[in-house]
């Protein structure tokens, strides 16, 4: 019996867990875990990016890492909000001589859930970005109105281009039978309306105007069912952040002048 996904941490699996991320300014590493204990998985996940940094010559012999959480406070207006970041702080100790290494940070996380008879497992994967030399990008997020105008033509569309891409095929689906059941109902509430008028027949009549009274009020209910997926598609569209998009605006250190931007690249 093969294991199978009994939770996870999003509906859509990130797309660094199979294409490799490629940049100017960042080395990135996938590294995966599995445990019965989720913490241990995770653990798993990082050694196993310390062991491709070994492997890759980034550290000669043996590596000591710590895991550190720093809260930051950000006050916008009169809202604060609170951040939390993780870091990678790695000790690596080369023939007698130690020095540290502080430029890992974790840029994402997934994991699964998975059971095989009644016995669990978690799988966890890690995704740390380290900066190439003498590079320093700012990473945001950001997609503009390239998922509004989506949505404002097909439902459902923009979330799919935000990376939501269960949510995206679940408002298209529900949008396109919502909207299919209204204009049927309508359709047959005409249709057995027609036959009741020219139908001379008492029993006949008053059997076609009820079906067309039957798919009449279905036609209102599917046709509001449908406008309201509509307005919620797209106020969804607005407020949702979707998946992480790498978003890389290059600063130079300019001696006694403002950074200078240079170049804006695009790494999805």
């Amino acid at each position: 019996m093969a294991q199978r996904i009994v939770d996870r941490s999003s509906n859509d699996r990130p797309d660094w867990l199979f294409n490799s991320l490629q940049s100017e300014y960042y080395y990135f590493y996938t590294g995966m875990g599995s445990n019965q204990d989720f913490e241990l998985a995770r653990q798993e996940a990082i050694a196993d990016i310390f062991d491709q940094l070994v492997e890759e010559g980034t550290f000669n012999v043996s590596i000591h890492s710590t895991l550190t959480t720093s809260e930051q406070s950000q006050v916008i207006g009169q809202n604060s909000s609170v951040i939390l970041r993780e870091d990678f702080v790695h000790e690596v100790s080369t023939t007698g001589t130690a020095k540290s290494l502080s430029s890992l940070s974790r840029e994402g996380i997934y994991w699964e859930k998975r059971r095989k008879w009644f016995q669990s497992e978690y799988w966890c994967w890690v995704l740390i970005k380290r900066p190439k030399s003498g590079k320093a990008p700012i990473i945001q997020q950001g997609y503009g109105s390239e998922g509004l105008w989506r949505s404002l033509i097909l439902p459902g569309w923009g979330q799919y281009y935000k990376g939501e891409r269960v949510k995206g095929r679940r408002l298209a689906i529900g949008e396109l039978v919502t909207g299919g059941i209204a204009v049927l109902a309508f359709y047959f509430s005409d249709d057995f309306s027609a036959k009741a008028h020219n139908d001379l027949n008492y029993d006949n009549r008053k059997y076609y105007n009820d079906i067309s009274s039957i798919s009449y009020n279905i036609g209102v209910i599917s046709s509001t069912l449908a406008v309201s997926l509509y307005c919620y598609n797209i106020f969804d569209v607005i407020t949702s952040k979707g998946m992480k998009r790498y978003v890389q605006q290059v600063q130079h250190d300019v001696p006694n002048e403002l950074p200078e931007t240079e170049a804006l690249i695009v790494v999805e």
